[in-house]
């Protein structure tokens, strides 16, 4: 979002989709910079790596207190009490709530995939992961090919019990995957559990929607 650290936020250091015009006077992001400015004691001239580490966290992940913003546009003049979030969750806002596909793949352009770090890329819940057939849990069945996962059914070991319970749904299972098999699909049924990230520091994926898949059941009952 801020390339070249040597420019000024009125030199354009600023280049992130939809913040292009903060170093204009008549926009909207303009002002709000100014009243963070005046807020925060600092200037839109000064090159943004020689700001204070405070400003530019402010900047970048958001103001810790309201700043009122004066505004004069083409509706009329005013003041403004905002919030500010930063740039990254501004970011992250506008990415979730465009429906312009353009746009997101230049807001992507700004972000990288990293894991969820509360279920390490397998979306589902602890308590989910915890359940195993043979020792192997969802996430890892899942993530097998189809030639793969005929092998696991064929070599799978059950107690008396639960050949019992599971006797019927095994059949149907191992017979549908013996047909992907024989039809040559060779397909995997992996899923991955990731995130657009704008690179917030220390940030989780809040937002996993655990347990909201289940590729296994969408391969074999289509």
């Amino acid at each position: 979002m801020i390339p070249d650290r040597s420019l000024s936020i009125n030199d354009g250091c600023i280049v992130v989709m939809g913040w292009q015009s903060a170093n204009k006077d008549s926009s909207f992001s303009n002002a709000v910079l100014r009243a963070l400015a005046k807020e925060y004691k600092f200037s839109l001239d000064t090159p943004f790596e020689e700001l204070p580490q405070k400003v530019q966290d402010v900047l970048i992940h958001g103001a810790d207190r309201t700043v009122n913003v004066h505004y004069k546009g083409q509706r009329g003049e005013g003041d403004y009490p905002i919030k500010f979030d930063g740039l990254i969750k501004n970011v992250e806002q506008r990415y979730r709530e465009t429906f312009s596909e353009t746009a997101k793949a230049e807001y992507e352009e700004y972000m990288r995939i990293t894991p969820c770090a509360l279920c390490g890329g397998q979306r589902l819940k602890k308590e989910s992961l915890a359940v195993t057939v043979d020792n192997k849990n969802i996430y890892e069945i899942t993530s097998m090919s189809i030639d793969e996962l005929q092998t696991y059914l064929e070599n799978l070991k059950l107690t008396e019990q639960q050949e019992l319970i599971g006797a019927q749904v095994l059949k149907e299972i191992r017979a549908r995957v013996g047909f992907l098999v024989d039809v040559g699909t060779g397909l995997s049924v992996s899923f991955p559990c990731h995130r657009n990230s704008v690179g917030r520091r220390g940030s989780a994926n809040q937002a996993c929607n655990p347990d909201r898949f289940r590729p296994l059941r969408s391969v074999l009952y289509p």
